[in-house]
């Protein structure tokens, strides 16, 4: 994580902010930003506190808030949306439902703003491509 969050802290300004997909918010520190969202486990938010009973199913997209997640993309405009490997909040073996692969809400909120620019130890960091208002 360390490595990472040198990665985004070296090329963002202190008034940037990013965006953690995963619960990895230790990048967020060895970046020395703020998170991009008003929660500060903005991936557990985003999937709902009922996600647990549909994970492993077709139903864990039900419980999806993607209007919250873009509310804050826009409100925040985070520099930086790195997207973890794996989201391993629920348990392990569902740990790649939640990746923009089995996701297309999220790869759609992504491309709409970002585009990759690298990829450290399987994170996908993508950086902002339209300016910060």
């Amino acid at each position: 994580m360390r490595q990472i969050g040198e990665y985004v802290g070296e090329r963002t300004d202190a008034a940037d902010t990013v965006f953690v997909w995963g619960d990895q918010n230790e990048i967020l520190y060895w970046a020395g930003r703020e998170l991009g969202a008003d929660a500060p486990w903005a991936t557990t938010r985003v999937l709902g506190f009922s996600h647990a009973a549909y994970v492993g199913t077709p139903r864990v997209r039900e419980t999806i808030d993607w209007d919250w997640l873009a509310a804050q993309w826009e409100r925040w405009r985070p520099t930086y949306v790195v997207v973890a490997p794996r989201v391993e909040i629920l348990e392990f073996r569902y740990a790649e439902e939640f990746s923009p692969e089995k996701l297309p809400e999220l790869q759609l909120l992504i491309d709409e703003a970002y585009e990759l620019e690298t990829t450290i130890d399987g994170y996908r960091l993508f950086r902002r491509t339209s300016p910060r208002n």
